[in-house]
């Protein structure tokens, strides 16, 4: 077996249990054969690397995003609230008659024109 196929092998797998001594007996294309099988299962762990670390990186993005929609949803909630609370002092004079706005609205109006129609008649006796 020659010395070039020999460093291929260990430089591919260094640390496996399948040493160049084992090969020995082996023919050069059949060592071939092995260490294209061996350089495709590293391509395939790269890959396998690869997509898990874009895994990670789309959980942390999505654990990001769930931060950002609970601030949100907080804010949200507390202009909720507040838009209640300056609702209810807006609206709290009319609550307390529990007549509806419309015709409370018809009932100011025509005491306003009662009041006009009032100081126009006294002005013109």
């Amino acid at each position: 077996m020659d010395e070039e196929l020999k460093e291929q092998i260990d430089k591919i797998i260094p640390n496996s249990k399948l040493k160049t001594e084992d090969l020995e007996n082996d023919t050069d294309q059949s060592i071939r054969k092995k260490i294209e099988e061996l350089e495709m299962s590293l391509l395939e762990y790269d890959r396998l690397k690869n997509i898990e670390k874009q895994y990670l990186s789309e959980q942390a993005r999505l654990k990001q995003l769930e931060e950002q929609y609970a601030a949100e949803y907080t804010r949200l909630k507390k202009i909720a609230e507040q838009t209640r609370h300056s609702r209810e002092k807006l609206f709290s004079p009319y609550d307390k008659v529990n007549i509806p706005i419309p015709v409370l609205d018809v009932i100011i109006v025509s005491g306003i024109l009662f009041i006009i129609i009032f100081i126009m008649t006294g002005m013109s006796l």
